[in-house]
């Protein structure tokens, strides 16, 4: 158990202590597009496993062509939807059987009233902000780590700036060989 260790984590013994006490686990990104892909309620009023799975099972089980075509209905009928549209439909049914496996079995978490709040977030920086807390140990102090991260930034700048000034010249040089020499005959090859 992480927590044993003094890290911070999500492992399965911290979301079932979570689940009981009433806290939602808040869900973004694939869920977000499972959940619309299967026309489930996302929100504070988010659909729960157990209607995620009688869901998918329902739209999962026609063929991949049909399955697109209800999507596309469905997402006209709620022309005002602020959920983003999946750019990638066939990946959706996977997605469902990893999450409710996920959720269930690996966080043993209720399948019936799902502590759990699938809402769109529209920007990647909050996900990324949850992946990076999630990374940082307590022993990290004064600033440790936000050095450790500009020392990174600093050679991923300078390296790309490098490559940036080797591509340029090369294109530079092919284009000015290109217009200003004349063509090399095969005498003057030889």
């Amino acid at each position: 158990n992480c927590l044993e260790y003094g890290e911070l984590c999500f492992d399965s013994k911290s979301l079932t202590q979570l689940a009981t006490h009433e806290e939602k686990f808040v869900a973004t990104s694939a869920f977000v597009f499972a959940w619309d892909f299967l026309q489930l309620k996302i929100g504070t009023n988010t659909d729960d496993l157990a209607t995620l799975n009688k869901q998918a099972q329902k739209i999962c089980n026609l063929e991949f062509s049909q399955q697109v075509r209800n999507y596309r209905q469905y997402k006209r009928r709620r022309n005002g939807s602020s959920v983003r549209t999946t750019n990638k439909p066939y990946a959706q049914c996977f997605n469902a059987a990893y999450i409710y496996h996920l959720l269930s079995k690996g966080y043993s978490m209720p399948i019936l009233n799902t502590p759990i709040e699938v809402d769109d977030i529209k920007s990647w920086t909050l996900g990324m902000m949850l992946v990076e807390a999630n990374n940082l140990s307590k022993d990290t102090s004064n600033g440790e780590l936000y050095i450790k991260l500009l020392h990174s930034l600093d050679y991923f700048v300078a390296a790309s700036t490098l490559v940036l000034v080797l591509l340029t010249s090369l294109v530079w040089r092919r284009r000015r060989r290109k217009c200003c020499l004349p063509p090399v005959t095969k005498d003057q090859a030889l």
